[in-house]
């Protein structure tokens, strides 16, 4: 027995040896190139990731539009998931992502190839090459090449997939109820075994096809011999090459997080602290694992081509030629119309996603979002410019605020209807116009010692936040607001934040006015008490509750129906703690830091680097 033991180690030290070497020798060949394709792989894979990700917002707002949800969770995404929009969503997302994974191979092996034949290119050529010979090569039927790398490419970042999965909702609460029952279990785990099976058994089909000049029908029928022949070196080798994969997003990780812990304990407020380090742990470690994945399929690549021509010995003979012609006229003014596209599209993106607000907007699939009542109320005059700013600033995700109308017809942002509390004058609002009320201090009931503060408008408020965070617009009646409605959707359109605002009013009437001026505007109805079918209502949204009628009842009965729900106004850990064990959608609260503390921590510690850094571990 001992005997054995000690046999099985000197195999397992022997093939992880080997590995090591196959991994050494692989890096080795491909160091000629390794800078420009480097770069290259990074710069694909963001284009890579934009468009993927682009298309399946498009395409999932339309398909939740057609099948009348608002967003996804944990109560509707089965549902959701086996309806035909769904399925031919999820078809187009298939074909797009074995497309650029068809592309990407060919990029990545021609340039091995290259410089195993020491072949020393640029990184424009190396593109070039593998665009030319991989469109040569392409016919529809040609795609199945693709699909043993996608499903190997599952494989190798499946701990990944677990991580980014556990980070999103609704995945964080679909994912553990679903792996908790044994029916979806064995479905999932034999699919599994499918896909790792058939990326196994065609591992080198890719190879034999664009690197071997192979039919796709003899590059399958080699593949497999080349595969059992060599079976356990290959998988010995892949495992541990991605092992060390894993390896190197924990070590990366760890050093990131120690970065930011060192520099928001040195830097940032005391009363933040808590709040960013939570804050930040996700978006890096998602950031990291997005790089760590580009990198894994970079040496992915490299371990295939090392294999393929360490295995296949006379059947292919190591030699590169490029497949595009030199430079002509032509192909310049191409390759410059390539240029202006990806730079327009660039642009499109930055312009739509960021400055117009859309990657500010509530996603389907967004966590629990944090909005500031009307501003950050405890540090400044409630929606005023300051307040508002100071909400931003203060880690919100977005900012709920009030208007209302003057006698002249200037929206402008103020909760009361009149003076009296916030200056302390018995003025209506809606009996003065915007210039006698910009005369009166606000700061009135805040602070006596705070310098002068007027009531802002809409307009400015839209002018500070575009681009910055979320806009919650609750719409309030006087009697000057008879066209209010049709001025805040005309300021939205103006300054086009459509994707970066949502309106929400107790005036059901002012909802049906908004929907007809502009069906896309996200609606939500405010409700002091949760009684009833009020859920069963295709025009909203969303449904903002006052926290004490809010439970997991009522929340479960709204996202069953594909409504959000949102929580006010939650000020204590306790309110907050069970906002979030209720599985709400957005907390309206006064105090943004606190409530991010309770949405990413159950409780808070000192503000030590040693404590803070075993917040995000």
């Amino acid at each position: 027995m001992e005997q054995h033991t000690k046999k099985h180690a000197r195999h397992s030290f022997y093939h992880l040896k080997n590995a090591l070497g196959g991994l050494k020798i692989a890096m080795r060949g491909a160091f000629l190139n390794i800078k420009s394709m480097l770069a290259l792989q990074i710069i694909y894979s963001i284009f890579y990731t934009l468009i993927e990700y682009s298309l399946f917002q498009l395409l999932l707002s339309i398909a939740l539009k057609i099948d009348g949800y608002s967003f996804l969770n944990s109560a509707n995404i089965g549902r959701f998931l086996i309806t035909p929009p769904a399925i031919a969503m999820l078809l187009i997302l298939f074909l797009t992502a074995c497309m650029l994974t068809y592309l990407n191979a060919c990029i990545l092996l021609g340039g091995f190839q290259a410089s195993l034949a020491k072949q020393k290119l640029r990184m424009k050529d190396i593109f070039l090459h593998g665009c030319a010979k991989g469109f040569q090569r392409f016919h529809f039927k040609q795609l199945y090449v693709a699909l043993p790398l996608f499903a190997y490419q599952i494989l190798i970042n499946l701990f990944f997939f677990y991580e980014i999965c556990f980070r999103i909702n609704p995945y964080s609460t679909f994912l553990p109820m679903l792996f908790s029952k044994l029916i979806y279990c064995i479905p999932i785990i034999t699919f599994l075994i499918f896909i790792g099976i058939f990326a196994v058994r065609e591992f080198f089909c890719a190879c034999y096809w664009y690197l071997g000049d192979f039919g796709l029908k003899n590059a399958k029928k080699a593949s497999v011999p080349l595969v059992k022949k060599n079976l356990r070196a290959v998988l010995s080798d892949i495992v541990l090459l991605n092992l060390l994969v894993v390896v190197l997003w924990f070590i990366l990780r760890l050093l990131c997080q120690i970065i930011i812990v060192v520099v928001v304990n040195f830097f940032a407020p005391a009363d933040l602290k808590v709040a960013m380090v939570l804050s930040f742990n996700n978006t890096l470690s998602i950031a990291l694992i997005w790089f760590v994945t580009c990198i894994g399929v970079f040496l992915n690549a490299a371990m295939m081509t090392h294999l393929f021509y360490r295995f296949s010995g006379n059947d292919v003979i190591l030699e590169f030629h490029l497949s595009y012609a030199p430079d002509t006229p032509l192909r310049r003014i191409f390759r410059a119309c390539g240029l202006v596209a990806a730079g327009v599209g660039v642009f499109c993106f930055l312009y739509y996603g960021i400055y117009n607000g859309a990657l500010l907007a509530e996603r389907p699939l967004s966590p629990v979002q944090i909005y500031c009542h009307r501003g950050l109320s405890s540090e400044a005059p409630e929606n005023s410019l300051e307040a508002i700013d100071l909400a931003i600033s203060s880690l919100s995700d977005g900012v709920e605020i009030d208007v209302q109308e003057t006698k002249d017809g200037v929206v402008i942002v103020c909760h009361d209807s009149s003076l009296k509390r916030i200056a302390g004058k018995k003025i209506n609002i809606a009996d003065v116009t915007y210039e006698e009320l910009k005369q009166y201090d606000i700061s009135y009931y805040f602070s006596k010692d705070h310098e002068f503060i007027y009531i802002p408008t809409l307009e400015e408020v839209m002018s500070l936040v575009k681009g910055r965070a979320h806009l919650l617009i609750e719409l309030k009646r006087n009697s000057a607001s008879a066209d209010l409605a049709a001025k805040v959707v005309g300021l939205i359109e103006q300054y086009e934040m459509e994707y970066q605002c949502s309106i929400q009013s107790a005036d059901y009437a002012y909802l049906r006015q908004v929907n007809e001026l502009n069906p896309d505007l996200t609606l939500g109805y405010i409700l002091t008490t949760a009684i009833g079918n009020y859920y069963k209502n295709d025009m909203i949204d969303f449904f903002c509750v006052r926290s004490m009628f809010v439970n997991n009842t009522t929340v479960a009965k709204a996202h069953a129906q594909g409504k959000a729900v949102y929580a006010w106004t939650i000020n204590t850990r306790a309110e907050a703690e069970r906002m979030k064990n209720a599985q709400v959608d957005v907390i309206i609260t006064d105090y943004p830091a606190k409530a991010r503390e309770v949405i990413y921590r159950d409780e808070r510690s000192s503000y030590s680097i040693i404590k803070l850094l075993r917040l995000m571990l």
